[in-house]
């Protein structure tokens, strides 16, 4: 499940995926937690539901199917991993120059012990 918004205007939906054969299985009108819980309890077949990190859609889930496994796709979670390692990195800049410092000197010694080929 993933917002999206339709030709109109920025009005945002919800649209459901099954991602086994990638057809579409609804377009709800809104981003509630309610409409999710409602969909969902009419659908209880329905044991894996991969989602964002909204927590409109967690809740909708919980109340609607809480035996139901919530997981994150892959867009989502590498969206997830960059925003972690972007906010890490700035404060790690000393210790990445002298990183790179002590990879440069590693390497110049590395090609320094190694003899030109013949020709």
């Amino acid at each position: 499940m993933d917002e999206g918004a339709g030709r109109r205007g920025p009005r945002y939906g919800t649209i459901l995926v099954n991602l086994e054969d990638h057809r579409v299985l609804a377009v709800l009108p809104e981003r509630s937690a309610q409409t999710m819980a409602t969909w969902r309890a009419q659908h209880p077949t329905i044991t894996v539901v991969c989602r964002d990190r909204s927590a409109l859609y967690a809740d909708g889930i919980r109340r609607g199917a809480p035996q139901a496994v919530q997981v994150v796709d892959r867009f989502h979670l590498v969206n997830n991993l960059r925003e972690a390692v972007e906010a890490f990195l700035p404060n790690q800049r000393v210790a990445l120059q002298a990183a790179a410092a002590l990879t440069v000197q590693a390497l110049i010694a590395v090609a320094g012990s190694v003899s030109p080929p013949r020709r």
